[in-house]
C-alpha cells in the first residue's frame, strides 16, 4: 500500500508544478494511509500458547488421569479461546488496511485532480 502510494505521489505529482488544495490533500491523504498502515501492522502478535509439557504434565503424568473426553474439551476450549482473540486481531487489520485503501483512492484522487487544474 504504502509503495504504491508512493509510485502514485512520485508520478503524479510530478507531473504538475502547480501545488494547489488537491495536492494538499493528497499529501494529508498519503500521511493518512502511511500512519494506519503502520498501526495497522505494527505491533502485530497472534495467540497460539500452546505448551505440550504442560499438557502432559496436567493431562498425562498425573496420578488420576482424566478421560480422554475431558482432555478433548480442554483443549477444544483452548484453542477457540485463541481462534477468538487471533479473530479480534485480524478484524482489526482489515479495517485499518481498508482505511488505508480509501486514503489512497484519496490520495490518487486528489493527485489527479491537481494534474487537471493544472
Amino acid at each position: 500500500m504504502l509503495s504504491a502510494g508512493g509510485i502514485a505521489a512520485a508520478f503524479l505529482g510530478g507531473q504538475s508544478g502547480h501545488h494547489g488544495l488537491a495536492f494538499w490533500v493528497a499529501v494529508l491523504a498519503f500521511g493518512t494511509m502511511a500512519a494506519v498502515t503502520i498501526r495497522a501492522f505494527w505491533p502485530v502478535t497472534f495467540a497460539w500458547d500452546f505448551d505440550g509439557y504442560a499438557v502432559v504434565n496436567t493431562y498425562v503424568d498425573v496420578q488420576s488421569r482424566p478421560s480422554d473426553e475431558f482432555v478433548m474439551r480442554e483443549l477444544a476450549v483452548h484453542a477457540a479461546d485463541d481462534y477468538q482473540d487471533n479473530r479480534t486481531r485480524l478484524d482489526r487489520l482489515m479495517t485499518m488496511q481498508s482505511l488505508a485503501l480509501v486514503a489512497f483512492g484519496a490520495e490518487v484522487g486528489a493527485l489527479l485532480v491537481n494534474l487537471a487544474v493544472k
